[in-house]
C-alpha cells in the first residue's frame, strides 16, 4: 500500500510543537491525516501553511478527554478514508509546579490528557488498526528518563507512556499492530518558545546556552526531525520495532552533565 493510500490520526496535530511536525511530514509524504484539535487558531495557522505549502490534512474538532471522543475520532475517520493505518498520540499537557503544591485537580488533568486519553483513543482504534496491520506511535518526552525541580508529576505521566507503550506492544502485536514511543527534548517552535519566554526575556540567549552546554549536537532539534521519526515508526521500513522509545534529544541524555 502506497503512502498516498494511507491514514493516519494525529492528535494536537496542528499546535506549534511536534503535532504540527508530524501532519506536515506525513502529510507531504502523501498521508491521508486527520488532526484532532481544539485549538481553532492553531488549526487556522496550520492551514494557511498547509494552503502555500501544498499539503493537506482534514481536521476534527475534539476534546480527546471527553467520553464518547474516541469512538468519534476512529468512526470519523473510518468515513474519511474507509480505514486506518496509525494513530499518533501526540496531545498532551504540561506542568511545571513542585509536586509539593500540585492540587489533586492538576494532577487528574494531566494524567487525564497524557496517558487515559492515548489509552482509550489506542483501544478505540485497534480494531481498525488490526484490520490494516497498521501501527501507533506515542509521544512521550525525556523528562521520563531525567527530569528537573517542578516536573515530578508531568514526568511521571510521561513516564506512564513510556510502560503503557510497552505493555499495548505485547497486547496488540500477535495482530500485527506495532505500538512505539517518542521521547523527544526541547524542540524548537513556538510552543517552546513560548514556554521558554516564560522563563527568561532573552530567549534566543537560552536556546544558545542549551546547544552549547546541554545537549550533544550544535543545532536544536525541529519539528520535522521528530515528524519523520514518527513517520518511520508507522512506515513498513520500521515493520519489525515494536515497544520501544525512541530519544530525539540532539544527545541531552548522553551527557551526564553540563558540557
Amino acid at each position: 500500500m502506497s503512502s498516498n493510500e494511507r491514514s493516519v490520526i494525529v492528535t494536537g496535530g496542528a499546535g506549534g510543537g511536534i503535532g504540527i511536525g508530524a501532519t506536515r511530514v506525513l502529510a507531504q509524504a502523501g498521508w491521508r491525516v486527520l488532526v484532532v484539535e481544539i485549538d481553532r487558531e492553531a488549526v487556522a495557522a496550520m492551514q494557511a501553511e498547509a494552503a502555500e505549502a501544498g499539503w493537506h490534512a482534514d481536521v476534527l474538532f475534539a476534546d480527546i478527554t471527553e467520553t464518547d471522543a474516541p469512538a468519534q475520532i476512529v468512526d470519523h475517520a473510518l468515513e474519511l478514508y474507509g480505514g486506518l493505518n496509525g494513530c499518533v498520540n501526540n496531545a498532551g499537557v504540561g506542568l511545571v509546579k513542585d509536586s509539593t503544591e500540585i492540587t489533586d485537580d492538576q494532577f487528574d488533568t494531566l494524567m487525564a490528557v497524557n496517558i487515559r486519553a492515548m489509552f482509550r483513543l489506542s483501544r478505540a482504534a485497534y480494531s481498525a488498526l488490526e484490520a490494516r496491520h497498521g501501527a501507533i506511535v506515542n509521544i512521550g518526552s525525556i523528562n521520563s528518563r531525567a527530569t528537573a525541580p517542578g516536573h515530578a508529576v508531568y514526568a511521571a505521566s510521561k513516564g506512564a507512556v513510556e510502560s503503557l507503550t510497552r505493555g499495548m506492544a505485547l497486547d496488540y502485536g500477535p495482530q500485527g499492530v506495532r505500538v512505539n514511543c517518542v521521547l523527544p527534548g526541547l524542540v524548537d517552535g513556538p510552543q517552546s518558545r513560548k514556554v521558554i519566554s516564560r522563563l527568561t526575556d532573552d530567549a534566543e540567549g537560552y536556546l544558545e546556552m542549551w546547544i552549547k552546554s546541554k545537549q550533544a549536537l550544535p543545532y536544536l532539534t525541529g519539528q520535522d526531525d521528530v515528524g519523520r521519526v514518527i513517520a518511520f515508526l508507522l512506515s513498513d521500513d520500521a515493520r519489525a520495532i515494536t515497544g520501544q522509545s525512541i530519544v530525539v534529544d540532539g544527545g541531552t541524555l548522553a551527557q551526564v552533565s553540563d558540557r
